[in-house]
């Protein structure tokens, strides 16, 4: 009887709890007055937003709501004005006004914080990508392969550098703001001993939370695909919309290969597998492509044109389908290579580094 009444007084606080959380939005902007802005809570996981409240602007552009939800990621945006995310934590004033620049707020630290990861987002992109991308334009246009797959494995490399960069500063900068998980998108399994490690104080700073939910949530399904664990499975349709489970190449070295049509560098290291393919397939090695397409007949016209005969699965949903989400599947190309066994050796290896190893495995 004792632990029963002790259950119910847990679950009165914590309701009670969840009851006290509130932040304000409000501003004037008389460009839109009369008008109605919608917030939204941003799910950054599923690529979407999920509508929470109308906002009504008077005959002056003055706004102003009481949002009783818990600390999370929102988005609050005004028809012919934008929109703009938001990191909003319990009990902040949150102001918004429109500048030529777009909407702008200010009052939520953990907004600001946001604000700054992107400005910085930005500039680590221009430093690691902008020169090798124009250098393959060039080389494309000068129809030089070599120097195009030289100047790929480089592009794939700077490109988990600056997302290296991303995290780096992230764990340096954000402690334990509700802005964090807004950058958790570009996060890779290089970073799971820093996600570890912040998930307890995450959880402590914002506790009972949807939001410390889901970054548990992803910091599991990242320790999923770390190296030495054994990996999820999946089960996807192929081109002729046939069931194919991962499992069903237990026994095998099997490179999981995350890829799209309209991914230049995917298309671009397609080569790349199809030697590696032919070299090794007789030998215990099979590619299991998961493709991230919305559209069926894209999907298949690149798989005839890249010469691609191994399996291939897709849900076509994007980013959004269940093997992306399941493995933390942000960016592509991505690939996690796994023994016989089904644990993971390695991950993102591309061209000389993919071949170096795979002659690893079966040549010596």
């Amino acid at each position: 009887m004792k632990n029963i009444v002790l259950v119910l007084l847990l679950s009165l606080s914590q309701m009670t709890f969840s009851q006290d959380y509130k932040f304000t939005i409000s501003g004037t902007i008389f460009e839109a007055k009369g008008q109605k802005a919608t917030l939204s809570v941003w799910d950054i996981d599923h690529r979407k937003t999920v509508f929470v409240t109308e906002v009504p602007l008077d005959d002056r552009g003055k706004f102003k709501v009481t949002v009783k939800e818990e600390p999370n990621l929102f988005v609050f945006g005004i028809p012919g004005l934008g929109e703009v995310n938001l990191a909003i934590n319990t009990n902040q004033d949150v102001v918004i006004k429109a500048t030529p620049n777009g909407l702008k707020p200010s009052g939520s630290w953990d907004t600001d914080l946001l604000m700054r990861y992107e400005e910085f987002r930005k500039k680590s992109l221009a430093k690691w990508m902008t020169s090798i991308r124009a250098a393959l334009r060039a080389a494309t246009q000068e129809g030089d392969d070599e120097k195009i797959k030289a100047l790929s494995i480089q592009e794939n490399k700077k490109y988990l550098q600056h997302r290296a960069e991303l995290s780096d500063w992230v764990f340096a900068n954000m402690g334990t703001s509700i802005a964090v998980y807004a950058t958790s998108g570009r996060w890779t399994v290089d970073d799971l001993p820093k996600m570890q490690n912040l998930l307890p104080k995450f959880k402590e700073a914002h506790p009972n939370t949807k939001i410390a939910q889901l970054l548990g949530d992803k910091v599991f399904r990242f320790s999923q695909i770390a190296k030495g664990a054994k990996v999820m499975e999946i089960t996807s349709a192929d081109t002729a919309g046939n069931l194919v489970s991962l499992l069903d190449f237990r026994g095998k070295y099997v490179l999981i290969d995350f890829w799209a049509s309209w991914c230049g560098p995917c298309r671009r290291e397609n080569p790349t597998l199809v030697k590696v393919y032919n070299l090794y397939k007789d030998k215990g090695f099979e590619i299991f492509g998961v493709d991230l397409d919305k559209r069926r007949n894209r999907w298949v016209t690149a798989i005839k044109n890249d010469n691609i005969t191994w399996t291939q699965v897709s849900d076509l949903k994007g980013y959004t389908g269940q093997a992306p989400y399941d493995y933390n599947i942000t960016a592509i190309p991505s690939n996690i290579l796994i023994d016989p066994s089904g644990r993971v050796i390695t991950y993102n290896l591309f061209g000389t580094d993919l071949e170096q190893m795979l002659h690893d495995l079966f040549e010596e």
